[in-house]
């Protein structure tokens, strides 16, 4: 016998959802999905609501020929409680953080980039070097190999969170298995038998899910 973990969906009156509006379901999901996650650099961290905006497609064509969207449909909003996992648990890297490293920039230009690509931080397989200062018999120190700059250890822990299929199929109204397309915050949504397009589902109260970050008011 399992132990079931409650997921809650509350249904913003969508324009769809005739005859319950407002209502609550309760989404069980198993504890052996939950321990599908439970791997290495992995941790369960609690639950988040999001809010999802919702659209359904008026759909064109044929499983033989292919589908086409040919209009989409506000649906109303959901509220779901997402799982949030800890990915990265235990994970460091060396960091160069030297606004001025080529290796900090995804063109390899020096800042300021001609085309405007911001600057970033990157991992680095450090070369060990002796201290600049010139001690003798100190020990050696990690400088980033692209421009010697003295790097160090950096927590790549993130939380991110992201609708299981049953919440999605729930939110859409949908009983036939799925297949998703998207990002952490954008959801594409199709029939897994035929690739026939359901709908899509785009969160609004969070900038991001992975990492997890709200969205600015």
């Amino acid at each position: 016998m399992h132990n079931y973990h409650p997921y809650i969906i509350n249904r913003i009156q969508p324009n769809w959802y005739r005859g319950y509006p407002d209502r609550k379901i309760i989404l069980y999901t198993c504890d052996m999905e939950r321990n599908k996650h439970m791997m290495t650099n992995q941790k369960y961290a609690g639950s988040i609501k999001t809010t999802w905006q919702l659209h359904t497609y008026d759909v064109w064509g044929n499983a033989k020929d292919g589908y086409q969207v040919n209009d989409k449909y506000d649906a109303g909003e959901v509220e779901l409680w997402l799982a949030v996992w800890r990915y990265n648990v235990g994970v460091e890297w060396h960091v160069c953080r030297n606004s001025q490293c080529p290796g900090n920039h995804p063109c390899g230009h020096t800042p300021p980039c001609p085309d405007g690509h911001p600057r970033e931080s990157h991992g680095v397989l450090p070369v060990m070097r002796a201290p600049a200062d010139g001690q003798n018999g100190a020990p050696e120190v990690p400088h980033c190999p692209e421009c010697d700059a003295l790097v160090m250890l950096e927590s790549q822990e993130f939380k991110g969170a992201h609708p299981s299929d049953r919440q999605i199929k729930r939110a859409l109204g949908v009983p036939c298995r799925i297949q998703t397309d998207g990002d952490d915050v954008y959801i594409a949504v199709d029939r897994a038998r035929d690739g026939y397009p359901i709908g899509e589902l785009t969160c609004v109260s969070h900038e991001s899910l992975s990492p997890v970050r709200k969205a600015q008011a």
